[in-house]
């Protein structure tokens, strides 16, 4: 690796070249989070129950990204001392085990997750309305199977950030607005 090249002010990055890395990453976080947003509209054509039912777990949805991006940030902080080390083996490594902890994580969230899923929404939503649960349910579903996407993408964005590469992460997110 070559050593990074600093400016007059002693600084890798200047003023200009930060805000470039921090408005695709704006952008793509309202992405992320109008899919919920666009599920819930799409729900209203099946009625109130299938959208109070996207509604609840949307919320869920919001959590696990969150959750899964705070992951993610951690490891690329130490990615990121690696590269500005120019340790070219530890980055790899590192990166390596950002990948396979956040895999190892959101599977067990997963299965978890389909264990006790009567579980899960008696704790967190009580006693709702049969039809807004069974609606619920029915979207639940499709959310678990989506965890383990939803972390390898967060540890994805989060290294190519690092490596300063924000506009991809927004272009993912935008292709998934688009497929959703």
């Amino acid at each position: 690796m070559n050593r990074p090249v600093l400016n007059k002010d002693g600084y890798r990055y200047n003023n200009k070249q930060i805000i470039m890395l921090i408005i695709p990453l704006m952008v793509e976080q309202l992405m992320v989070i109008v899919i919920g947003t666009v599920d819930t509209m799409f729900a209203a054509g099946a009625g109130e129950a299938a959208v109070s039912g996207v509604s609840l777990i949307d919320q869920m949805m919001i959590l696990m990204i969150y959750f899964f991006s705070a992951l993610a940030a951690g490891g690329a902080v130490v990615v990121g001392q690696y590269l500005g080390r120019d340790d070219a083996v530890n980055v790899k490594k590192s990166a390596s085990q950002l990948f396979l902890i956040t895999g190892i994580i959101s599977l067990f969230v997963m299965a978890a997750s389909y264990l006790l899923q009567d579980v899960l929404f008696t704790l967190l939503f009580g006693q709702v309305e049969m039809a807004v649960r069974n609606q619920a349910e029915i979207y639940f579903r499709f959310f678990i199977a989506s965890i383990p996407f939803i972390a390898v993408y967060n540890a994805i964005a989060a290294i190519l950030r690092v490596f300063g590469n924000s506009y991809i992460t927004m272009y993912t997110a935008a292709l998934m607005n688009v497929i959703n």
